[in-house]
């Protein structure tokens, strides 16, 4: 038994730096509040509970919470340690907001059928049921390469369609082999629409995804869920502050169109959005897509380095954009206001322009 979990441990370590390099967002680093009481009390084989272990381990030393640090500079951390503070109740911006920066890469799920029995049935995320999580990833990626298309009406996962199918908008980046700029543009907008919604509280815990409104929403996520349930399943730590997560969710969109292997963006202008708005970011030549990318080209540009880089570079940066974004946030702006402001970020130059890797090809 000792040989083999040597082993194990092993491969847990490799599948997990591989899934990490291979992440099509800004590092982060999953973990919250829940997740030690799930690894001690969720009932499941040994087995099962070492690969959890191992995984949080090999999480805590290959991976570079990136977004956690850009959202706490949104929330003026003064120190490097403010500023890097990434664990459980301790960050420097809101928990909530944290939960919500991670969302988009880490999205809570369930299986209904499966013959991984130990998976079926329960709310899976990272770092808890790593294995069956890692094996998902892995075949979903295969899925992807092969062409497959992962959508909402084929039932995939939403993990893997944020990664590698439909909802690949969640990261500022284009889905399909020739979608327009103006297709992953109004894709961006609609969520951005929604997640401000629930931030100001317009929409509520129970409210279905149905009754938003929002056209579009509905193709892309299940009518019959909830706010709730689509951010907080499995995970009641944060429900009452599901706003402010909302608004986390959408930060790490915004915050990952200035990752270069995300998005191509022209030089900045230094003009304005628009009178009395912030200063315009560089406008979009176009959103790139992850599936035609080599994943180890993709990986650079969202690494810590690379943020670094464009903070001391760029103006408007992410930080820039999310401050800005935060001062319309605190004042209660409704989406009527904030809207303009945040078709200014994802303004592009050329509607027609179809997505490829850009310069991270294969």
């Amino acid at each position: 038994m000792k040989v083999f979990r040597r082993f194990a441990a092993g491969v847990v370590f490799v599948q997990l730096i591989a899934v990490f390099s291979s992440a099509s967002a800004f590092g982060l680093r999953p973990e919250s509040e829940i997740d030690g009481k799930i690894k001690a009390l969720a009932p499941r084989p040994p087995i099962s509970r070492f690969w959890d272990e191992a995984a949080y381990v090999a999480i805590n030393h290959f991976s570079h919470p990136v977004h956690e640090r850009i959202t706490n500079l949104i929330w003026d951390c003064k120190s490097e340690e403010e500023c890097n503070q990434t664990a459980p109740g301790k960050s420097f911006a809101p928990g909530a907001v944290i939960a919500g920066v991670r969302w988009n890469d880490n999205p809570p799920f369930e299986l209904t059928t499966t013959s991984m029995k130990e998976c079926a049935g329960r709310t899976l995320w990272l770092p808890n049921y790593s294995n069956c999580w890692i094996k998902l990833f892995k075949d979903g990626e295969k899925r992807a390469r092969s062409g497959e298309t992962l959508d909402l009406a084929s039932g995939t996962i939403i993990m893997l369609r944020s990664h590698f199918g439909d909802l690949q908008f969640l990261h500022a980046m284009a889905a399909g082999r020739h979608e327009r700029a103006e297709e992953t543009q109004s894709k961006i907008l609609m969520w951005a629409e929604f997640t401000w919604k629930v931030a100001n509280k317009e929409f509520t815990q129970g409210t279905l995804l149905s009754e938003t409104n929002i056209p579009r929403l509905t193709n892309y996520f299940k009518s019959t869920e909830t706010v709730q349930t689509l951010f907080t399943r499995g995970n009641p730590t944060h429900r009452d502050d599901i706003g402010i997560l909302a608004l986390g969710a959408l930060l790490h969109t915004v915050e990952d169109s200035f990752s270069r292997s995300h998005v191509d963006r022209d030089e900045e202008n230094g003009q304005d959005c628009g009178p009395g708005m912030p200063k315009r970011p560089g406008m979009i030549r176009q959103f790139l897509n992850y599936a035609l990318q080599d994943s180890s080209a993709h990986a650079v540009e969202d690494e810590e380095d690379a943020f670094d880089l464009q903070l001391a570079t760029v103006r408007p940066n992410a930080v820039d954009v999310g401050k800005s974004l935060k001062a319309y946030f605190d004042r209660g702006a409704a989406w009527n206001e904030v809207k303009p402001y945040i078709e200014c970020i994802f303004a592009v130059i050329d509607k027609d322009q179809e997505t490829s890797a850009g310069n991270f090809g294969k």
